[in-house]
């Protein structure tokens, strides 16, 4: 490339380039922070068509009891990289993802969202969390290999750096 032709690149192409960089790194970076020693199980007979995949795990700063969980499709265009809503769920009371499942052909990343509601507990506290809403992004890998999938303040800063560059 000619060193004049960065003069070129317009600020919203350099944005975007970072921005996938950076969402690339946290997807990264969580993987590297799971924990392989869980399960996941699969309903349907492959990944071409019908059934499902369930996911599991947790909203964690206390763990969030009675928390809504929401899959979303990833979409670089929209300002919160949400896309449309692909599954939902909630957190039991032991503030484990239950009922998520997402749909065949699967298409990751995904972003999921912990979001806490008027019954949601913090169960480390007995009380109100006080971080409402909680991300993190699932990739294929992850879905693979079956394991829990976490949204912690750390994921949700990952992720949240990643939209806003």
């Amino acid at each position: 490339m000619k060193p004049h032709t960065l003069q070129h690149l317009s600020l919203k192409n350099l944005k975007s380039v970072c921005s996938t960089f950076l969402l690339a790194a946290a997807i990264i970076s969580l993987v590297a922070c799971s924990d392989n020693g869980s399960s996941s199980s699969s309903s349907g007979s492959n990944s071409s068509g019908g059934g499902s995949i369930s996911v599991s795990g947790g909203g964690v700063k206390g763990p969030l009891a009675g928390a809504v969980v929401t899959a979303f499709a990833i979409d670089f265009s929209a300002a919160d990289f949400k896309g449309s809503a692909v599954g939902s769920g909630s957190t039991n009371s032991q503030a484990q993802i239950q009922n998520l499942a997402l749909p065949f052909p699967l298409n990751p990343p995904y972003l999921i969202e912990i979001t806490a509601d008027a019954d949601t507990i913090d169960i480390t506290t007995g009380m109100t969390p006080v971080i409402s809403t909680m991300r993190t992004v699932i990739t294929q890998a992850m879905l693979d290999s079956g394991e829990q999938i976490y949204a912690t303040p750390l994921t949700t800063m990952a992720v949240d750096i990643a939209i806003r560059d």
